[in-house]
């Protein structure tokens, strides 16, 4: 599996990327790392981190007494460069590969059991939520230019599940076309496949703003 810990945090307003700030005593980035280290099925973990900062994660990797072998490497400058940087730092390519943010801190092994058993039978599976709120189009000078009907709009999650060489070639087909998509899906979807959606987890959120961790923050406290 492929952990994306690679990013700059840039919107999280923080001197050090969000990935390492504390979340209930312990970095982000440990919360979800520690989740799939304790998988029993998964056997090797890609860490995916920015290049100034792989001592740091392989010192919190080293911690994790897990029987999977945990891989860091650096990241590229982009998300989707990342994950193929990820893909191709696979020692043993697996039949089935997870693709994570490291920024969903939240993430539980029942959940992702949960996709693993759905995707025995699927090439092609996402997490998603179904959109609740009012979707509104925005105009010119921010005026509201209409409401997007949410019936079918759904917001995606991670981790996104594929087989192997299906992810693999639909990276190498991307990097050939210069092909940019906003997540690893929309790079299978551009060759025909169908990529089916799997009941996501309300609790999953992303940490994007320093609000997202507050929120993290008590769902944590919550939950013991």
């Amino acid at each position: 599996m492929i952990l994306v810990a690679a990013g700059t945090g840039s919107r999280f307003g923080r001197r050090i990327p969000k990935q390492f700030t504390p979340l209930a005593g312990k970095p982000i980035l440990l919360w979800s790392l520690e989740v799939f280290a304790s998988l029993g099925g998964i056997n090797e973990i890609v860490v995916v981190a920015p290049a100034r900062y792989l001592a740091r994660v392989r010192k919190l990797a080293a911690v994790n007494m897990s029987k999977a072998t945990i891989r860091v490497v650096a990241g590229g400058r982009l998300r989707q460069d990342s994950v193929l940087k990820g893909l191709l730092a696979l020692e043993r390519p697996p039949r089935v590969v997870l693709v994570h943010d490291a920024a969903r801190p939240l993430i539980t092994a029942r959940f992702v059991r949960s996709l693993l058993r759905l995707a025995r039978s699927r090439s092609a599976l996402i997490p998603a939520l179904p959109i609740a709120e009012t979707v509104k189009q925005e105009g010119r000078r921010g005026v509201v230019a209409g409401t997007v009907p949410r019936k079918g709009l759904w917001v995606a999650q991670t981790p996104q599940v594929f087989h192997y060489d299906l992810l693999y070639n639909a990276h190498m087909r991307a990097k050939t076309d210069r092909f940019r998509g906003t997540d690893d899906a929309s790079l299978v979807e551009r060759l025909g496949v169908r990529v089916h959606l799997a009941p996501g987890d309300p609790v999953n959120l992303k940490v994007t703003v320093p609000s997202d961790l507050k929120t993290a923050e008590w769902r944590i406290r919550g939950s013991k």
